[in-house]
């Protein structure tokens, strides 16, 4: 977080009102932004702000992007910019050594910038408190789920995938049942290992983009980032 002294109101946090300049002072525009750096390390943003965007992700590439999971994204980043929940459930999919981390914090950095705020974790670590003897970290699913406007999940990695996918089902169960926050997966796995790994746990539980017609439909829409 920055240390620099705001030019604007020296250090007061506070300014006179243009509008009334006799009145109350009102809000300087650096305690936004603090609150904005402050909810981004709270949420794991672990890459440069100044690196993250959509179209920069895609520019700043050399990897061949997907241009019809690009159109989703640019839009979904467009409605968290506006401080606007998704409609849709994402699950973004690249390669460990592609840009699909960096489009997944963009998202997430757009909704935070708008004052949503946010939480990274990884499918591994929710089985992990579902069976820990700790109460602080014995949350209920729900519980954490209704604290954070964006709930972004990671999976693939984790070995216990029979409860893995029933979690899965869990958290998409939890988005519709709560239409005032935004989901978002993402995962190494391509289209067609997510079943293999899974087997009947995810079954119908995602469409793939863009083969498969998905409007109107209440599953997960699996957007490859990349062409491979």
């Amino acid at each position: 977080m920055s240390t620099s002294v705001c030019p604007v109101c020296d250090g007061l946090k506070h300014i006179p009102n243009p509008k009334d300049p006799t009145g109350l002072w009102i809000q300087c525009p650096c305690l936004k932004q603090e609150r904005i750096e402050i909810n981004s390390m709270r949420a794991g943003i672990t890459f440069p702000v100044a690196d993250l965007g959509v179209l920069k992700v895609k520019d700043a590439s050399t990897r061949d992007i997907n241009a019809d999971g690009l159109e989703q994204l640019v839009k979904a980043e467009g409605k968290l910019k506006a401080g606007q929940h998704l409609n849709k459930i994402y699950c973004l999919q690249g390669t460990p050594s592609g840009p699909k981390d960096l489009f997944v914090q963009s998202l997430i950095y757009a909704g935070i910038s708008a004052g949503l705020t946010a939480s990274q974790k990884n499918l591994e670590h929710l089985i992990s408190n579902r069976f820990s003897t700790d109460q602080e970290d014995n949350i209920p699913l729900e519980e954490d789920f209704k604290r954070y406007g964006i709930y972004c999940i990671s999976f693939g990695s984790e070995t216990q995938f029979n409860i893995a996918g029933s979690i899965l089902q869990e958290l998409v169960r939890l988005r519709w049942a709560h239409p005032n926050h935004t989901l978002i997966f993402h995962t190494n796995l391509r289209y067609q290992h997510i079943f293999e790994k899974y087997t009947d746990a995810v079954h119908g539980l995602f469409v793939d983009l863009p083969k498969r017609e998905f409007k109107g439909e209440r599953r997960v829409v699996f957007t490859e980032v990349e062409n491979l």
